[in-house]
């Protein structure tokens, strides 16, 4: 299974590389890691740290769930951040049009 990034949403300049070499900061391979679970089991979850999206510090852990695409040879993949910041005390939303 190939290691290229078909899109990403928050860092553009990953599509179209190959990531067969692509390692987290603590030196952990996370796409061979997933490509590794998926051809395993299926599907699965491979955790390594990644920046927070809009800035390149600080590092935070985050969990990936991978699972095969029905047809073709690749995988999707999403992932969620757990953080140690505390949340302000005053909620805040946006709303994007």
């Amino acid at each position: 299974m190939a290691q290229r990034m078909v899109m990403h949403p928050f860092k553009p300049s990953l599509d179209g590389t190959d990531l067969t070499d692509f390692k987290d900061p603590h030196g952990n391979p996370l796409f061979t890691n997933m490509v590794t679970v998926v051809k395993q089991q299926g599907a699965g979850f491979v955790d390594y740290y990644w920046e927070k999206p809009g800035s390149e510090m600080p590092i935070e852990k985050k969990f990936l769930s991978s699972k095969v695409f029905s047809l073709g040879d690749g995988l999707s993949a999403r992932g969620f951040m757990l953080t140690t910041s505390k949340p302000s005390s005053t909620p805040k939303c946006s709303n994007s049009d």
